[in-house]
């Protein structure tokens, strides 16, 4: 593996702070089409699109250790799964949501050759501390862009696997034929909270993936290098119908326009 390889494996993905994470995203592509106050919109191509929503900090980036090194990972090869060392002073291991990273980076380095991208990419800052990245994208898509008509949905990928198990969580701005394309490929329709995706729906829908991590936001934080994979190879292999996902309806029973959106 060239060294460059090495940039982004997930272990180094993992041990970026977010500072340097930031640059890294930056110069992944020579124009990004949007970079702001804490976001990074990344994409080629004119037709609308999904976008994918990620997040570059972790609970380690608001803690004491701000990043992770080398001797804090350890491999567990018979579970094919990342976890912290038993010495290791970080808070936790930052799949949540590096796994997220690693993946729209693999995401990128297919589509690159492409001059139409199946999916535009965001990446956010300081998600852990109230959504900030997303929430400044969302203020300058109010002012600037507010038919936003470049996506036709968002992705998020920032969703545990519990146990190992791929879940879909959904936030009240549902589209039931979207949620269904990811329920085809195995997973399991849940609830969610709030992520940088739930932050970005209104007229489109919004669902999130899990990306691998487990036990999220402690010690004992895991990274299921499968299921990350394989979310990376649905991501890959789906196809999404050419049209914006409509919310059909809000979490209080509510038609989107009732809410001023």
């Amino acid at each position: 593996m060239s060294n460059n390889n090495k940039r982004y494996s997930i272990g180094s993905i993992l041990r970026y702070d977010q500072d340097e994470l930031v640059s890294l995203v930056n110069s992944l592509v020579s124009k990004p089409k949007l970079i702001g106050n804490g976001y990074t919109v990344i994409g080629r191509g004119s037709k609308p699109k999904p976008m994918l929503c990620v997040h570059l900090d972790t609970i380690n980036t608001h803690s004491k250790q701000t990043s992770l090194h080398e001797h804090d990972i350890s491999y567990n090869v018979a579970q094919n799964r990342l976890h912290l060392t038993d010495n290791s002073v970080a808070t936790c291991l930052g799949g949540d949501d590096r796994a997220g990273v690693w993946i729209a980076i693999q995401m990128i380095f297919d589509m690159l050759p492409e001059t139409e991208w199946a999916y535009d990419i965001g990446f956010f800052t300081d998600e852990e501390i109230g959504c900030i990245g997303s929430g400044d994208y969302r203020e300058y898509l109010r002012e600037y862009a507010p038919d936003n008509i470049n996506t036709t949905c968002y992705i998020g990928l920032d969703r545990r696997s519990g146990n190992g198990l791929q879940e879909i969580a959904t936030y009240g701005d549902d589209n039931r034929e979207l949620i269904e394309a990811f329920v085809s490929y195995g997973y399991k329709e849940v609830c969610g909270s709030i992520t940088d995706a739930s932050m970005l729906s209104g007229e489109v829908a919004c669902v999130n993936l899990s990306v691998g991590y487990d036990n999220e936001h402690t010690k004992h934080e895991v990274l299921y290098l499968q299921c990350m994979q394989d979310t990376l190879s649905v991501l890959k292999g789906i196809t999404l119908e050419d049209k914006y996902y409509e919310v059909e309806y809000t979490d209080d029973g509510a038609y989107p326009w009732e809410h001023g959106y």
